[in-house]
């Protein structure tokens, strides 16, 4: 197969790819920008669409004000019994997770806290025996 370099003409910081089924789905960093969180979904890891994205809004009141260099970092996604998993990154709040059943559909569920605290990034999640959906 012939490709160009840059695959993906455009700056998608910090992604993550998984293989569900035979598609390939990445996310990647969107910092303070809404919406947030982009999805990208290709068939050959080389031909890239985007679909979606995984918010609208950052969680967070202080977003409010422009915080530049802040905001949703180094997303994790996952795909686990059923259900899609972002783990995002906010690096002053914790790290938050999103949850959906259709990615291409893009049925985001609002954050839930998984860690409060400060100073954390690049979540990367594995499942163990006994896991339990929250």
């Amino acid at each position: 197969m012939k490709y160009n370099n840059p695959i993906i003409l455009s700056d998608y910081s910090d992604p993550d790819v998984i293989r569900y089924k035979s598609n390939y789905y990445m996310v990647a960093s969107s910092f303070n920008h809404v919406p947030g969180i982009p999805v990208l979904k290709s068939k050959n890891l080389i031909n890239w669409k985007q679909i979606g994205y995984v918010y609208n809004n950052l969680p967070f009141e202080r977003f409010e004000n422009v915080c530049h260099g802040d905001g949703a970092w180094a997303p994790s996604l996952r795909y686990h019994n059923g259900f899609f998993y972002c783990i995002v990154s906010f690096y002053k709040e914790g790290i938050y997770v999103y949850s959906c059943t259709d990615i291409e559909k893009g049925d985001w569920s609002e954050p839930w806290c998984l860690y409060k605290g400060d100073n954390f990034e690049d979540p990367c999640p594995i499942w163990y025996e006994g896991f339990k959906t929250v």
